[in-house]
């Protein structure tokens, strides 16, 4: 089973990041101590997050700071562009954003339609993807996946055991 170090994979983002991007434009990380290796290729998981900068890149021109942040979580949350498609008791939310105030305006809807590289890699891992916006923090897009080794299962196979169970 593949499994990807997550904090070790942001890092090593932030810094190709800090070699490649304007200089006017600072990347801080910001991953939670002990946070959980995710259920995901390792190479897989940096081409979803590069797309990620990118799309957050492309939203706030006027560049600032980008956000890199992971913590541990319970489950995605139910207003997810991206519903997950396995059903995990531990998850990794792994943030990418801006702390413009530009991209708060922005209409996020079309981040993800169901054939761009973001929606296919979510379908592959299990993962679901998430919007949040804060007032001082801009938009972040959030990538949700099953920490590695956590009992995930189908979303199909979730429904079946519960309704034997009823």
């Amino acid at each position: 089973m593949d499994e990807a170090p997550v904090p070790l994979v942001l890092a090593r983002l932030a810094d190709i990041l800090r070699h490649v991007l304007d200089m006017r434009t600072r990347v801080l990380l910001s991953a939670e101590d002990g946070c959980p290796p995710c259920r995901c290729a390792p190479a897989a998981l940096e081409a979803a997050l590069t797309e990620m900068v990118r799309r957050v890149r492309d939203a706030t021109p006027s560049h600032g700071t980008l956000l890199l942040g992971a913590r541990a979580c319970e489950k995605p949350p139910r207003q997810a562009v991206i519903a997950p498609t396995a059903v995990s008791d531990r998850w990794v939310a792994i943030s990418v954003g801006s702390d413009s105030a530009e991209s708060l305006d922005l209409d996020w809807r079309p981040v993800a339609p169901p054939h761009t590289d973001l929606a296919l890699f979510a379908r592959r891992w299990g993962a679901a993807l998430s919007l949040q916006r804060a007032e001082r923090e801009g938009l972040h897009l959030v990538l949700h996946l099953p920490c590695a080794g956590s009992a995930t299962r189908k979303p199909q196979e979730h429904a079946r055991k519960h309704a034997h169970n009823e």
